[in-house]
């Protein structure tokens, strides 16, 4: 049978298919990066700057409850709106 694992592992590749990426998921993939990890505060703490400066700038947006339950996950999400600005920044 399928365990607790199994359907996490599910909902992420579901999210990812449709675009959309966990906080934990961007932790992960940036907390050994320099920038985050030499960061005052730590990873964490730098990861949720960027973040609020993305969402501030409408290049990214967060997924509300409804949406997220969609998925399976009441984990913090989100959806780039902008990819011109993460494909070619000196654009926006």
């Amino acid at each position: 049978g399928r365990d607790r694992d199994d359907d996490e592992r599910a909902a992420v590749q579901g999210l990812h298919a449709a675009g959309i990426i966990t906080q934990s998921y961007i932790l992960k993939s940036v907390s050994n990066k320099a920038p985050f990890r030499k960061a005052p505060g730590g990873a964490t703490a730098a990861l949720r700057v960027v973040i609020k400066n993305l969402l501030d700038a409408d290049e990214l947006r967060e997924l509300n409850n409804v949406d997220r339950q969609k998925f399976g996950t009441t984990a913090r999400a989100f959806m780039v709106s902008k990819p011109e600005a993460f494909i070619f920044p000196d654009k926006c």
